[in-house]
């Protein structure tokens, strides 16, 4: 579970309410959390000099409050004001208590400390830092000490990715009570780091109340969403997926998604490619079904494509399928039915000069990266990479579609308005022909029966897991699209 800004405050609210207790409360609450927190990452704290940083806000009562737990367990504590202007009144409470309990309030940074610890923003950061916070969070990346960001590191917004000039940059960021969306998506994820939650243990009937709708999706995730497969079972229980894929330019791609859809499971995988790609195709897909098609100009042109996908329960469309009118006029066709159909590749292009082309009545999955929703939204890949959560989860409530946005972070946005937010990237998978091989995934999936939205999630888990295996074993260089799906067989023992 990922919340936003908005969200925390009405957990918060909510909490305090059904629990008849005050903000001072909370938040000694909050700073008894991020101490058992912080003790699992700084050995022998006890004996450590920690400097924290305090704004005038809640985030300021947090470490105020940590304050005083930690000169309890017998660390040097020390207080600095980061933000001249009134402090909120449970703020200034926790405040005058570490002054009156001896802890010496300090005007700068210096090298003498071990742990300096953020607490100037949290959530409520937005916009730019002034002069004096930029000179000081400068201050603290000069010196060594183990630096530790309460919630959000000050200059990070917490519901995107954005980061100003002169973030405080963390090793540590401890999020109270839930992550939120800047701990997974970069840049902020650089300034954040290591990212470790401390608990609230606000209860399930805090968060039903408030309806979180992001979600985390890690590399293992899939293990708990695969079916297990029913050995008395034939082949035509298990689908048959269509692949409409290649031309003369991209076999490859046609080669990578047919053969990621052989190994995620599907009973029958049919592939139709132009027959000018036939021989060497059939050569490196002999368990697929292969229909060859007419052709022009290197692409599918073949008017009899719609009667032969008769038994598909899935189909693939637009993985290297290139862009001639027999192609353009293929992925039209396929959008006029109600089978259920991934967009990828050419197939998005299409889509992007005609989004009449997504009001359909099958059951639609399109997985464009950055440049391609750029055009099927109408916005530069800036605008969208400073907003990418709320537009991908537009983009899929309107369309009624699941939408997989692949980036370095992936998101799966669903109809429904959930979305999920890949973590724990890989480099390995920025590789031309990676998206073919997500794509043969998704179908595989779909066709065996799965709805589109866990077929998306399964295997963008799924294949993140192979990005993973294929870098461990041959680097992040040297892996391969082709190498992601010989990772499969392993990952789904």
């Amino acid at each position: 579970m990922i919340l936003t800004s908005v969200q925390i405050k009405a957990a918060d609210s909510l909490y305090m309410k059904n629990n008849d207790i005050t903000e001072y409360r909370l938040v000694k609450m909050a700073a008894e959390s991020i101490y058992s927190s912080l003790i699992k990452y700084v050995d022998s704290i006890e004996t450590k000099k920690i400097l924290i940083l305090c704004g005038n806000g809640l985030n300021g009562a947090d470490g105020c409050a940590l304050a005083l737990i930690l000169k309890q367990s017998g660390a040097r504590v020390y207080l600095l004001s980061a933000v001249d202007r009134s402090m909120n009144g449970t703020t200034q409470s926790y405040y005058d208590e570490c002054v009156g309990s001896g802890i010496e309030v300090v005007t700068g940074i210096s090298d003498e400390y071990d742990v300096l610890v953020d607490a100037v923003f949290g959530i409520s950061f937005h916009g730019g830092l002034d002069s004096s916070l930029e000179k000081l969070f400068i201050s603290a990346a000069e010196v060594s000490a183990f630096k530790v960001a309460l919630d959000v590191p000050s200059g990070v917004s917490a519901d995107s990715a954005y980061v100003c000039s002169g973030a405080f940059k963390a090793d540590l960021t401890i999020a109270v009570c839930a992550k939120k969306p800047c701990h997974l998506l970069y840049p902020a994820k650089h300034y954040c780091k290591d990212v470790t939650v401390a608990d609230m243990n606000f209860g399930p009937e805090i968060f039903n109340e408030i309806n979180p709708y992001l979600f985390e999706l890690s590399n293992i995730d899939y293990k708990s969403l695969i079916h297990k497969r029913d050995d008395t079972l034939h082949k035509g229980a298990f689908g048959r997926a269509g692949l409409i894929v290649g031309c003369t330019c991209y076999r490859g791609a046609a080669v990578l998604a047919v053969k990621a859809a052989l190994n995620c499971g599907a009973g029958i995988v049919s592939a139709f490619v132009p027959d000018t790609i036939y021989g060497s195709f059939a050569s490196e897909c002999i368990s697929a079904v292969i229909n060859p098609m007419k052709s022009k100009n290197g692409g599918i042109d073949d008017k009899s494509l719609l009667q032969k996908l008769d038994g598909c329960t899935a189909v693939l469309c637009g993985s290297g399928l290139g862009l001639t009118d027999g192609a353009v006029n293929a992925v039209k066709a396929v959008a006029s039915t109600d089978l259920n159909v991934i967009f990828d590749g050419d197939a998005i292009t299409v889509i992007s000069r005609d989004l009449s082309l997504l009001k359909r009545s099958g059951n639609t999955v399109i997985t464009p990266h950055m440049g391609e929703f750029a055009r099927l939204c109408g916005k530069s890949i800036e605008e969208i990479k400073s907003q990418r959560i709320t537009l991908a989860m537009q983009f899929a409530s309107q369309n009624r579609c699941v939408l997989v946005l692949k980036d370095s972070v992936s998101i799966v946005a669903l109809p429904d308005g959930r979305a999920f937010i890949l973590s724990d990237p890989t480099s390995a998978l920025s590789k031309g022909g990676s998206g073919d091989v997500l794509a043969g995934m998704i179908c595989s999936f779909v066709a065996q029966g799965y709805s589109p939205a866990a077929a998306a999630i399964i295997a963008v888990s799924l294949h993140n897991a192979c990005g993973h295996a294929a870098c461990d074993e041959l680097s992040a260089f040297c892996a391969l699209p082709e190498d992601f799906i010989k990772m499969l067989p392993s990952l789904l023992k």
